[in-house]
């Protein structure tokens, strides 16, 4: 019996006092409310980039919603084990509410990035040129704030970073020189699709429903396989559009348009992609080492037992 109520007890930990837990609540809801006053407030200031306050507006809606549904009861598991009907359905809507939070997220790091660092001045002869200083940094800093909170959660976060970076930069490169490279215009489509399926990839095991996904282990497999398989076809595709325009023009202002390709969007394709190789004989030789170490294990094992 007493097994049994310890292992209760390691399930369902003991929950902070009131108080603690209220303060943390109301500070989950401060910044969605904030992201919600600063871009409805600047609507129609930044003309260089529309979709920042809008993008503000929405997370923070989506944002204070998940929070005050998280005080619901129907968001609580049972503490005998059973099953209640209202928390599956929660779970399914926090899984759907992320999912659209996760897709809006990475679009506004393409808005707000892309645009760094815009002109603050007003009073401009060009009114289209300039983002408030305000609701600009604000998202700047809230969008980095999240990455530094995923830093310190776990050990483990700073390599997810770090994975994450990179298929963020690929989307944001290539949605800022989509039309920025006539010689193969490919190449930021390439850059866009493989940061898509990346991100996709790294934040599939962040969702709630993630578990029972994975219950599933023929439907999971095929899934993974044809993952990979549509990954393969599509690096091997873009290594083609890549390496055979190699070196392309930079000049934008010859007198042939098309023969041109912008220098930014092309050397990042071209060394993110040598890049993998790299990695990949990294992984390859570490590997051919542990199998070459393996026969000299089992050799001592053997003189030992001797």
């Amino acid at each position: 019996m007493s097994n049994t109520g310890l292992i209760r007890h390691i399930r369902s930990p003991p929950q902070p006092p009131g108080p603690i837990l209220g303060c943390s609540k109301l500070f989950l809801c401060i910044m969605p409310v904030a992201q919600i006053a600063i871009g409805s407030v600047y609507l129609h200031d930044c003309p260089q980039q529309h979709y920042i306050p809008i993008y503000l507006i929405v997370v923070g809606t989506f944002g204070l919603v998940l929070a005050l549904l998280s005080c619901l009861p129907c968001a609580q598991e049972p503490k005998d084990g059973t099953s209640n009907p209202l928390s599956q359905v929660c779970t399914v809507w926090n899984s759907l509410t992320s999912f659209f939070l996760f897709c809006w997220f990475i679009a506004g790091n393409v808005w707000i990035y892309s645009i760094y660092e815009p002109n603050y001045n007003k009073n401009t002869t060009t009114v289209d040129s300039y983002c408030n200083r305000t609701v600009y940094l604000f998202a700047f800093w809230t969008t980095t704030l999240v990455y530094i909170i995923l830093d310190k959660r776990e050990e483990t976060a700073c390599s997810q970073v770090i994975m994450l970076v990179l298929p963020i930069a690929q989307l944001i490169i290539g949605v800022m020189y989509l039309h920025d490279c006539p010689r193969q215009p490919y190449i930021p489509i390439y850059l866009i699709v493989m940061g898509v399926i990346c991100l996709v990839l790294n934040w599939l095991p962040t969702m709630p429903c993630f578990p029972c996904f994975i219950k599933y282990k023929e439907a999971w497999g095929c899934f993974l396989f044809l993952y990979l398989i549509f990954l393969s076809c599509w690096f091997i595709t873009g290594n083609v559009w890549i390496y055979s325009i190699y070196e392309p023009n930079y000049n934008k202002s010859s007198t042939q348009v098309s023969p041109y390709c912008n220098k930014t969007l092309y050397l990042f394709a071209f060394w993110t992609t040598n890049l993998t190789y790299i990695l990949l004989g990294v992984i390859l030789f570490s590997w051919c080492l542990c199998r070459q170490q393996q026969p000299d294990d089992d050799d001592t094992q053997r003189l030992l037992q001797g």
